[in-house]
């Protein structure tokens, strides 16, 4: 149990946290949510951004995270996507089998085998929670991965981009003072 809530905790934990406190702490110093807002009128507000980012096509890691549903749920699909496309991309790359073995059956099929990897990441995604562990945990990851993201939308709250990298600026000057 101990072993599941670390490995929890690294391989869902972490990401989520930081994906959002990234998402949400760029909403709140942009002024597209209101940082003291919290509740069902914080998700309220959520839901809005959501329903105005989606009719102006912004760029970016934010709608992945609407195309997933946003919030909690949208998060944990937009890690375990980054996570899935990685492990494909690494896989490729180190497992590189030729052009002619990718080509051997035509074009078209290297296309349509590219697409159904594409829909089977995608499948995988909106079913993170599977994806995590080994299926004896699920109620573990999903309860990590909460904590989490609510602990990544309080920082965000509180601490911007600015303020990380003001922290970082004084630790690399700190590091450096003879």
């Amino acid at each position: 149990m101990i072993t599941d809530a670390l490995t929890a905790a690294i391989m869902v934990g972490l990401p989520v946290f930081a994906l959002s406190w990234y998402l949400f702490q760029g909403f709140f110093s942009r002024g597209e949510l209101d940082a003291s807002i919290t509740g069902k009128d914080f998700e309220r507000s959520v839901s809005k951004l959501g329903k105005a980012m989606k009719k102006r096509k912004t760029e970016g890691l934010a709608p992945r995270w609407i195309e997933f549903g946003g919030g909690f749920y949208g998060v944990g699909a937009v890690w375990t996507l980054i996570a899935v496309e990685a492990v494909d991309t690494f896989n490729f790359l180190t497992h590189f089998p030729g052009l002619s073995e990718l080509l051997a059956d035509g074009i078209v099929s290297l296309i349509v085998d590219f697409l159904l990897n594409q829909l089977e990441n995608f499948i995988v995604a909106i079913t993170w929670f599977l994806y995590w562990g080994d299926g004896s945990s699920i109620i573990t990851y999903l309860a990590i991965g909460y904590v989490a993201y609510y602990g990544g939308v309080r920082l965000a709250r509180t601490w911007s981009m600015d303020d990380l990298k003001s922290w970082i600026a004084e630790r690399q000057r700190k590091d450096s003072a003879p």
